[in-house]
């Protein structure tokens, strides 16, 4: 009788140090989504500003930043969305997989020729999508992107409301 009640005694105590660690690591269903941030002030960390298209510059009215900024590594991960026009109103929103919670749901006033920049400066998969009048455009940004690379992603909205992706760039490499 004693043996079983050991083994079970056993059981439960590898079970609890197995879920409070798991809560203390903030892994699992114990993670919790990043903190956001939304600003007008450049970043200091280095993005692709002031981001060109067609030879134009076009010019931020918001930075989003999603995570805490590290010293160093990883780098952030720089996602430019840009009105090429006319004004219109953008839905936008970003999705954080490990904890399925929309950490960003918002409406954009964007006059044409401007762009909102989101920094994110924690890894995880993060889902960014943009609507317009003509669709919805979803773009994922990877862990795997997440180094000691400058990498950055632009989404251009194009006059009739199209969204496409017009670049995934690596700025500068590791060294």
């Amino acid at each position: 009788m004693r043996r079983p009640l050991a083994i079970a005694t056993l059981l439960l105590s590898v079970a609890l140090v197995a879920v409070g660690g798991a809560a203390v690591a903030g892994v699992g269903p114990f993670q919790t989504p990043p903190d956001v941030r939304i600003t007008d002030d450049h970043p200091s960390e280095p993005v692709l500003q002031p981001f060109e298209y067609d030879g134009r510059s076009a010019q931020p009215i918001d930075y989003v930043h999603v995570g805490t900024p590290s010293d160093g590594r990883p780098k952030p991960v720089g996602f430019v969305v840009v009105n090429a026009g006319p004004a219109r109103e953008v839905p936008m929103s970003v999705g954080h997989s490990p904890t399925e919670t929309n950490i960003v749901d918002r409406t954009v006033t964007m006059p044409e020729n401007t762009t909102v920049v989101f920094l994110f400066h924690e890894a995880a998969t993060y889902r960014v999508t943009v609507q317009t009048e003509r669709g919805v455009g979803e773009y994922v940004v990877e862990p795997s992107d997440f180094d000691c690379n400058e990498r950055s992603y632009g989404v251009r909205v194009e006059a009739g409301g199209q969204t496409l992706l017009t670049q995934k760039a690596t700025t500068m490499a590791c060294g």
